[in-house]
């Protein structure tokens, strides 16, 4: 029964890997860079194949040279005369060297970002292959390749395409995508891509507005933090989430709204109401809010009045200046007592 269980198990194998094998083989070319593919380049560029020389000897044409990632033997250079041979390998030595793969992929530029997509995508047949390489025995997995490779691609070319900065901006799309998995740390390295390419604000717009249809608010609050936002759709969405009962929200759609100042408008019933919230912080930046909003009207007015009696001077303070601004001729004179206070 075990044997039969296994034949299945390495057939589904044979069959997801031929699967992906001809995926990739009936990839476009790719381009080139001084005769290597972009993918040969990602790979040395993954794997710190160039790195630094920390020293050599040579045995016949072949150099052993031992770099900062290991050891490796490489066909040694030709050189005309043997001051070639004293700079190259100078060149090599310095703590200032260039990684060529690094600078291959900077002169491809766009051009590379096509093969870069492609390693953010784990689709379903690499995932069944995940589940089933987990279940086999250690001595068969050691025969096959292992998917963690695959997931260390991923987040590589994630890391590239950030280095890249604004000329990988057209894998936007496949990051936006990656978003939507429930992978704290993945999530954070996308983030940083997408601020390193200036993502575009409508797409991560849509993006956000998605997430908080399938009220994922912890992943909604934590992206809008780190990528901005704007719009109608998210103030009404983040002035909602003020009147959630996990305070850890309520202070991170309170922040959000207390960045965009005026634009926070559309939730100010939500806004002021927040001046009574539990949550000194909340309070606080509600205060912060208000003020920058600027809207002086009587629930306004009242809400800030009654702030200056508030337990947490950061409150009353707060409150106090976005008073003298929206109504100073509503904001009352401090008391020798309550000017002690503040």
């Amino acid at each position: 029964m075990k044997a039969k269980r296994l034949r299945v198990i390495v057939l589904v194998l044979a069959i997801l890997i031929l699967l992906i094998a001809v995926a990739r083989f009936l990839s476009p070319n790719e381009p080139t860079y001084q005769g290597k593919s972009v993918s040969v380049w990602f790979k040395e560029y993954a794997f710190a194949s160039n790195s630094r020389v920390l020293g050599y000897g040579v045995a016949g044409r072949n150099l052993m040279v031992l770099t900062s990632s290991g050891s490796r033997t490489i066909r040694l250079p030709v050189f005309t005369n043997y001051v070639q041979e004293i700079v190259w390998v100078e060149q090599q030595m310095s703590p200032t060297a260039p990684d060529p793969a690094w600078v291959a992929l900077q002169a491809l530029g766009s051009n590379a970002v096509p093969h870069l997509v492609q390693r953010l995508r784990i689709g379903r047949l690499d995932q069944t292959y995940e589940r089933v390489f987990t279940n086999l025995p250690p001595m068969l997995q050691r025969k096959l390749s292992n998917p963690g490779r695959r997931k260390w691609y991923q987040t590589v070319a994630i890391q590239t395409i950030a280095r890249l900065g604004i000329s990988a901006r057209s894998a936007s799309p496949a990051l936006l995508e990656l978003l939507k998995q429930p992978n704290p740390a993945l999530r954070r390295e996308v983030i940083h891509a997408l601020r390193s390419i200036y993502a575009s604000r409508r797409a991560i717009n849509s993006l956000l507005v998605e997430l908080g249809a399938q009220q994922r608010y912890t992943e909604l609050t934590e992206i809008a933090l780190e990528t901005g936002w704007d719009g109608s759709d998210l103030t009404g969405l983040f002035g909602q989430m003020l009147r959630s009962p996990d305070p850890a929200l309520r202070r991170n759609a309170i922040r959000l709204l207390e960045r965009v100042g005026f634009d926070a408008r559309p939730a100010l019933e939500q806004v002021t109401a927040a001046l009574g919230d539990s949550d000194s912080e909340i309070r606080y930046l509600a205060a912060r809010s208000l003020e920058y909003i600027g809207t002086n009207t009587p629930p306004v007015i009242n809400a800030l009045r009654t702030s200056l009696e508030d337990e947490n001077v950061r409150v009353r303070i707060a409150a106090r200046r976005a008073l003298r601004k929206i109504a100073p001729e509503m904001t009352p004179s401090p008391d020798p007592a309550g000017a002690a206070k503040d």
